[in-house]
This record gives C-alpha cells, structure tokens and sequence, in this order.
C-alpha cells in the first residue's frame, strides 16, 4: 500500500504541472490513471486499475491479478517480476523560443524536486527519473556545465602555453586579446542573427581559442626571430619585416582552417552545420585581427627580447641554438635529414596498418551513451530498460486511404503478426497496437478464456466491439494507436538499447518481414539519397533502409520515431563525415596549390594530413571504437588545423632555399629552428586547448577531444618529419626552381 500511494500521489501530482501534457488521466500513465477492459453480463467495461489505495490483502491480491492478468501493461505499468512500476508523463510539445523550452525544463526539475523529496523522507523504494525528456532538459543542464568548466580551463591552457613560449607580458597579452576579440565577436554575431546555441556549440569558445591564438604565437615568433637577428632594428621595421613574410602563410592557414570548418556546411544536420560556420567566422575574426590589432600594437611598444635568448645569440650567432626548443627541433631536422629512411619506413608501416583497421570501423550512436556511466540519467536509464519493455520507441505508420481502413481484420491479423516478429528480436521489450486492444476484447467478451485472445474474423464484430467500448471508455483512449476514422494505425514497439547499431537491426527485420507480409506496389525515398551517403554505405558495406512504400493491398508503411531518428542519426554521421571530408580535402588543395602556385605543392600538402587522416581512422578500427558524433567532427577540423603546420614549414622551407641554403640538412635546420620552433608552440596551444574536452559531461565531447589530442600531435610529428623528408627526397621545382638545388632569388634582398 505505501508503494502505490506513492504512485498515486506522484500521478496526481504531476499531471498539475505547467509544461506536463494532461488533457486526460491517462496522458500521465500509472496504474493510478490506467482503465483495464473487462468483460461483463453486459458487454464491455472499461474501469481504473485503482481508483483509490488498497489497503487488505485480498484489494491487493485483486489489483495484481488485474494488472498481470493483462499482459498489454506487464513491462509497462508493472515489472513482470513484480519488483517496478512506472509513471510515464508527456512533456508538452517543445516550443522554439526559450519561454517553451524554460516550461519543459521546470516540469522536469520539479518531478526531480518530488523524487528527492520522497528520497529525504526515507521511503524505502528506489524511485529514478528517465526518458527523452529528461536527457533534453540534462543536456542543457551539462551544456551549462561545460561552458562553466571549459572556458577557466582553455584560458589557463593558453596563457600558461604563452607565457612560457616567450617570458614576456606582450608574448602573453597580444595574442590572447586577438582570440578573445575572436570569441566575443563570433558569440555576439551568433547572439544578434538569433541562431541557437546547441550543445555542440558549447565547443565553440575552446575551439577558437586553441586555433585562433596560432597566427599570433607565428607573427611573434617571426618577429623575436627578426630582432634576434637584427639587434639594432627599431618596432616599426621590425613588424614591416615579420609581416612582408608572415601575411601570406597566415592568411592561407587562416582561409584553409576556415575552409575545413566550412565543410561542415554539407552535413545535414542543423547544430553541424551552424558550428561549422561560425567557428570559420571566429578563424577568419581572428586572421584580421592577427593582422591588423596585433603588429599595430607590437610597432608602438619598444623592441625588446629575453635576456637569456639574446645572450645565446650573441655568442653563437645561430638561431638554431636558441633555446631548448630551437636547438631539441635542430637536432631532429638532422636527424631525418641524414637519416631518412628511419622516416619512411615506419611511415609506410603505420599507414598500412592503419588502411587495414579502417576496414572494421563500426558507425554506431546513441542518445543515452553521450552521458558517463556514472551519471544519474544514464544510470535510471539502465533500470527502466532492464526492469521494463524499454524507452526507445520505434513506430510503424499504416496510412490508409480510406476511413475505417484499419477495422479490416485480415490487416489487423498482419499488424498482430508483424508485432509477435519483431518481439522474438530480444532488444523489443513490448509492443501496442489497436490489434492487442482488439484482441483483449475479443478475450473478456468469450468468457475470458486465453486462446480467445486473438483478432476476430468478423469485420461486423470488430465493429461492435469497438462500439461498446465507446460506451463506458473514452472516445480518445486509441488516440496513441489510431486516428478517430480509423484511417490511419501507429504500431509502437519498445526498444530496449537506442544504439543505432541494434535499431538497424530490428528495423529491418520489420521492413522485411512487412515487405513479405504486405507487398510493395511501389517503394519511395531512395532516389533522393546523397551521393555522400551512398559512398559511406559502399565503404562500411550499410543496407539501406526503407522510409516508406506504398503496398499493394491499398495503403502505405512507414518509420518514425525515436528509434527510428537515432537509426537515421548514423546514416547523417556517415554522410556529413565523407562530404566534409572531400569538401575539406578538396579545398586545402585548391588553396595550397593557389598559394604556391603549384599543383605538386597542393599534393605535398596534403600527402602529410592524408596520413594523419588514415592514421585518425585506423586507429579507431584497430582500437574497436565506434563512429559517433564526436569522433566523427574531427576529420575536418584535423585538416583544417593541421594544414597549418605544413603550410608555415613548407612556405619557410622555400624561403630558406631562396635566401642561399642549397644543402638539404643546412635547409631542414634552419626551417626546424625558426617556423618549426612556431609550430611546435602553436601545436602545444592546440593540443592543451583540446584537452580541456576531456573534462566533459558528454562522452562525444571527450572523445573528440581524445581523437583531436591524438591526430594533432600526429600532424605536429608528421609535420617535423615526414614533410621535410619528402622535399629533401623529391627536391620539387616549386621549391627549389628549375634545377634541383639551384637558388630560386626573384627579388634583390634575395640575391643579395
């Protein structure tokens, strides 16, 4: 009794709340609300489970006969152990401003307030909240904790990073104030053109502040590495100098950056595509302002240099023994230099291995596994999906063309057969339809006796019935089956796991057992498929699934629901993932080649990021992780970021070739000890930037910081090491001129 006062008391309880969807008793679903259909001397009869507590052993004894006498509500309203009962509450609609989505939140948080109340009161049972509209109002909850936890941390990440680049207030002070003019500019645009900030967006600020801050650790670097080199040089000259080299690469790593985020334009899912978007707007806010803010400010403050690094220049004269970084990157420029075959070997190993583990990489998502295992909601989750038939809702549509269509009993015979299918799936918990309230009527109305629980041939009797149920239930009791023409059916299975792995899988099995059961007159929806995502279905060997037909029996099938959203979720992963991909690839080639005015510089750009990129996916294949929404916005932002490092080593590799150096480890040196310097700092940024996202309450948002970690210090050793062995080995004539090892001079300070 204490049990079900509980459930009656939360029911009640409840159904009052604004932004809790209650037009009728049953919209908030318990064995307090719930009518069970019984036969009588006089037809039918329609009463509550419980209308009011009991309180003998024979009231309860009756109200469990009652309730697992029914087997439409065992899994549902009751655990079949007997140990669980359910509440189920619809939120209201989601509203598209913040006064709806506020409504739905403080529904939740006061059923929240309720469960916690009884939990501080001692109640012996364990109560938990779960379901969709508990994981949307959790991961506004979390998005709001990520903001808070990200944005110290990047911060920290940055300065620390900076400060220790350069020991000095301006090395720290000018690029930071470029990223968070980035930041508030993007965020502000955001802000007035009114786009929604969706979880993934909460990455945004951490993003723009790891990648925007590399065109200042660059321009700096160039310009320490000017003074270092020319003592007597004022500011002003200083910066002429830096920026005469430093304007061209910084607005191509720029543009190429914006590009891979702009790839994000092709997926089709709304929050990828407004992140892509912006984050190129804060890259590009950040290039305009790496250029203009920054050198303004650097050209009106003294010229001045760590005490340390200008004593080491003075004695050697060489910038290569410049510090530790310079002189630990000098030592590796020759080492592969000298020893290239220590860089192709391995490389072509690694590659192998990892085209080999691109081959077992699995596409699997879920809405539950974007939250730790230890977090409440996936914990509740567990319950309810062990104890009861499952929170996944899969739908199959009937639309018939005419009224009362769904009175037919050979269709109902089909739907109550499609169903007992899909329920031999051990992931289908349960199933309803207006086939199981037919059946049960046809049960109570032959004396109750089991084997009567089937469709009745009769279309006359199934009209009847249906009629006397109207006389003591409500006339909208079926709107969750069928419409009020009996036109149109919605069959509910109940999915036990949301992974889109196991939806595909019961999905179809419904489509196939449906197509041999009902015909197919015509099928609808492949036609308009991308051309991206029949590329991923050739790549990872998917079936694609029916979105609906047109059977031959005069009506049509279709698929909805959560389940159904989650399965289409991976085939949106895989098509927004390969057009990214291409888009970016493409445009990084198109831009590199422009820059230098070569299609073999494009190619040389691109050969060191193609390998990260199958480096990026092997490792997923081998390691057994699974594609999901996380992992799979890495591959572009890899491309655009990590172009970067060899657009700066490439572009000063050329310049040191120019400026006399002919002999290949004198080159790699050079490059190694001044832009390799830059990029192993701009590359520690990004890296610690990145980081941060491993303090996240979603699981996408860990690993993708994981994967980008991991690809960014791959771009970072490829970069150092794969890329100079390539222009050492090839020597190319966008490079080094019409004669492998001639000086390329076209202006006078080069020849001279």
């Amino acid at each position: 009794p204490r049990t079900l006062a509980i459930v009656k008391e939360l029911s009640e309880q409840i159904a009052l709340l604004p932004g809790i969807k209650a037009v009728r008793d049953e919209d908030v679903s318990s064995v307090a609300t719930m009518d069970n259909i019984t036969g009588t001397a006089d037809g039918l009869a329609v009463d509550p489970f419980m209308e009011t507590v009991p309180d003998t052993p024979e009231a309860l004894a009756a109200l469990r006969e009652s309730l697992f006498h029914n087997e439409m509500y065992v899994d549902w309203l009751v655990s079949r152990d007997g140990t669980g009962l359910l509440i189920m509450a619809k939120l209201e609609s989601a509203v598209d401003n913040e006064a709806g989505l506020a409504q739905r939140a403080e529904a939740y948080n006061a059923i929240e307030a309720m469960v916690q109340a009884k939990r501080d009161a001692g109640v012996p049972e364990q109560l938990y909240v779960a379901g969709r509209g508990a994981m949307e109002i959790t991961v506004g909850r979390y998005g709001r904790q990520d903001m808070a936890t990200f944005l110290p941390l990047v911060l920290g990440v940055v300065l620390v990073t900076l400060y220790l680049t350069y020991r000095s207030l301006r090395g720290v002070l000018l690029p930071f104030a470029v990223v968070v003019g980035a930041v508030i500019w993007t965020l502000g645009l955001m802000g007035s053109l009114g786009f929604p900030l969706y979880f993934i967006s909460t990455m945004m600020p951490v993003v723009l502040m790891a990648i925007g801050v590399a065109d200042g650790i660059h321009i700096l670097s160039r310009y320490y590495d000017e003074i270092l080199e020319h003592p007597d040089t004022d500011g002003p000259t200083a910066v002429v100098a830096t920026l005469s080299e430093m304007w061209l690469p910084v607005m191509l790593t720029s543009l190429t950056t914006a590009a891979g985020f702009l790839s994000f334009l092709t997926a089709p899912m709304p929050p990828q595509r407004d992140f892509g978007l912006f984050a190129a707007v804060g890259v590009l806010v950040a290039m305009v302002l790496s250029l203009t803010l920054l050198p303004a400010v650097l050209a009106m403050l003294p010229v001045k240099v760590s005490r340390g690094l200008a004593r080491q220049m003075s004695r050697s004269g060489d910038l290569a023994a410049t510090g530790w970084a310079a002189c630990g990157l000098a030592w590796l420029g020759r080492s592969v230099a000298r020893r290239p075959a220590l860089v192709w070997a391995p490389s072509v190993i690694v590659v192998l291995v990892c085209l080999a583990g691109t081959q077992r990489i699995v596409v699997n998502t879920s809405a539950i596994r974007i939250f730790p295992d230890s977090s409440s909601i996936r914990v509740a989750e567990g319950v309810l999906r062990q104890k009861f038939q499952g929170t996944v809702p899969l739908y199959v549509v009937i639309e018939g063309h005419e009224a009362d269509r769904l009175k037919d009993p050979g269709l109902l015979q089909q739907i109550d057969r499609m169903q007992a299918a899909a329920e031999r799936n051990p992931i289908v918990g349960g199933s309803v339809s207006i086939a199981e309230f037919i059946k049960r009527m046809n049960r109570v109305m032959n004396e109750d006796r089991p084997e009567m629980e089937v469709i009745p041939t009769n279309r006359d009797l199934v009209a009847q019935y249906l009629l006397l149920y109207s006389f003591s239930g409500e006339p909208d009791d079926f709107d969750e089956v069928v419409d009020y023409d009996y036109q149109y059916a919605n069959v509910a299975l109940y999915l036990r796991e949301d992974s889109s792995q196991e939806i595909g899988r019961v999905v179809r099995q419904v489509q196939d057992y449906a197509l041999a059961e009902f015909g197919r007159a015509e099928q609808a929806g492949e036609a308009d498929e991308p051309l991206a995502l029949r590329v991923g279905r050739w790549l990872l060997d998917l079936a694609p699934a029916h979105t609906g037909w047109e059977t031959d029996q005069g009506f049509r099938i279709g698929f909805a629901g959560g389940a159904y959203f989650t399965y289409h979720l991976s085939e949106l992963v895989i098509s927004g993932q390969i057009s990214s991909l291409l888009v970016s690839l493409g445009a990084v080639f198109v831009l590199t080649a422009f820059m230098f005015r070569s299609v073999v510089a494009g190619l040389v750009n691109v050969i060191p990021i193609g390998i990260v990129i199958i480096f990026s996916f092997g490792v997923m294949g081998l390691f057994g992780l699974e594609l999901e929404i996380g992992k799979a916005l890495t591959s572009s932002m890899v491309i655009g970021i990590g172009i970067d490092y060899t657009i700066h080593f490439l572009n000063k590799y050329r310049l040191k070739v120019r400026n006399g150096l002919s002999q290949p480890t004198a080159i790699t040196v050079a490059t190694m000890a001044t832009s390799g310097k830059a990029i192993f700092f701009n590359a520690v940024v990004v890296i610690g930037g990145f980081a941060v996202f491993l303090s996240s309450n979603f699981m996408p948002n860990f690993y993708l910081g994981a994967m980008l970690v991991l690809n960014m210090g791959a771009c970072l050793l490829v970069s150092m090491t794969v890329l100079p062995v390539m222009l050492n080995t090839w020597k190319p004539r966008f490079v080094y001129g019409s004669h492998n090892g001639a000086v390329l001079a076209t202006r006078p300070e080069d020849r001279a």
